[in-house]
């Protein structure tokens, strides 16, 4: 009778076999991919979910990119009911259905609280920057990126007309630390070589994504990924840099700013308008 019984003249599905519930399977796949796009909102890199339509990017900012706590979550919520499974097995326990459901909801629960306490602490963190008078001048916009693990470290971003200014702030004790001789970057001029870079593929790409992106003619310099142009004596070349803001700082505690931000690009120029090669973190761009 295969997988089915015969009783008063139906057929009784085995346990083993249960309908398809094509609505449930759907409303799961919808809640996933939204799910996926919550969290590429939540983090400092950011998310543009209507493009082609509206090119936006949109960012929440109050998790770090790569967040070890959520990893912690979310590897303790797969490794331990695999455990319990290994301890129940050598006891000869019955096995129990969805095993790791409780420990899924544990880790779901415990990822919107952290949610929650970091946006709590990011508003309390502009409350401070605009309040603190950091910048001399009156501040157009302002960024709060985040430090992973400590929800009360941040970096805060100010512009000005001129400049911009940046900020250590710890919202569990209130203090601001900024020193202009190192976190104050004036605004660099615009020269024929920059604006040619903007043009290129990368360029075009970086400003689109790069909010806070900065553009700088930083003169005949070799960068990795990319071989200098080799010119005739008349004609001279010139690296534009790419930079973003909102990744110019050490994330892993110390917030000086490495030497260069792990997501910046570089275009050389030759003769102020022709580009003669492009890289993106320290590899060639075709």
């Amino acid at each position: 009778m295969g997988h089915g019984a015969l009783l008063g003249g139906q057929t009784r599905l085995s346990p083993l076999r249960q309908e398809i519930r094509w609505g449930w399977v759907y409303l799961s796949a919808l809640l996933s991919a939204l799910c996926h796009l919550l969290l590429d909102w939540t983090n400092n890199y950011g998310l543009r979910p209507f493009f082609p339509f509206n090119p936006h990017w949109y960012t929440g900012s109050f998790v770090f990119i790569a967040e070890p706590v959520m990893w912690a979550l979310l590897i303790l919520a797969m490794v331990m009911p695999w455990l319990f499974g290994l301890a129940d097995s050598e006891m000869g326990a019955r096995k129990k259905q969805f095993r790791g459901r409780g420990w899924a909801i544990f880790a779901l629960t415990g990822m919107v609280l952290l949610w929650g306490w970091r946006w709590a602490e990011q508003g309390r963190a502009r409350m401070l920057a605009e309040h603190s008078g950091i910048a001399t001048e009156p501040v157009k916009r302002m960024a709060l990126e985040p430090y992973p693990i400590n929800p009360y470290h941040w970096h805060a971003i100010l512009e000005t007309e001129a400049y911009y200014q940046t900020a250590e702030i710890n919202t569990l004790s209130g203090e601001i630390a900024s020193d202009p001789r190192r976190d104050l970057l004036y605004k660099p001029s615009a020269t024929a070589a920059t604006e040619a870079a903007k043009r290129t593929l990368l360029g075009q790409v970086y400003l689109d994504w790069g909010t806070w992106a900065v553009v700088r003619d930083v003169g005949p310099v070799a960068v990795p990924g990319i071989t200098p142009p080799q010119l005739p004596p008349n004609r001279a070349w010139t690296t534009v840099e790419f930079d973003d803001l909102r990744w110019g700082y050490s994330y892993l505690g110390t917030g000086r700013s490495p030497n260069r931000s792990p997501l910046s690009g570089w275009v050389y120029i030759v003769d102020g308008r022709d580009e003669a090669g492009e890289a993106m973190n320290g590899r060639e761009q075709r």
